[in-house]
């Protein structure tokens, strides 16, 4: 899948895309999603990246087009995984806002 294909899948008029958000990518792999999540948001937004490899999550970077993407190490089966307060969550194409996380 390309960049251009995620976005495709990602894009909804139901985000508020001109403002800066935090999501939160979780099973991110080496961040197809999260790369993708970066291009369109808005520069200030914070992207947290969650994954239990290692290897995968360096390949992510750090920043792109101003947004700060935090990488998180942890299996999301494990109870004591500590996650950030998000705006929205996503993982494999599934995304919720926060207010549909109940």
């Amino acid at each position: 899948m390309t960049i251009q294909q995620a976005a495709a899948l990602l894009r909804t008029p139901r985000v508020e895309w001109t403002q800066p958000q935090v999501w939160c990518d979780l099973g991110c792999g080496e961040g197809l999603f999260t790369r993708t999540l970066a291009t369109l948001l808005a520069p200030g937004s914070t992207i947290y990246a969650v994954d239990r490899n290692q290897p995968a999550l360096g390949r992510i970077p750090d920043e792109r087009h101003g947004v700060t993407i935090r990488k998180i190490l942890g299996d999301l089966n494990d109870d004591s995984l500590q996650l950030p307060s998000a705006d929205v969550w996503c993982g494999k194409i599934k995304c919720a806002g926060a207010a549909d996380v109940r």
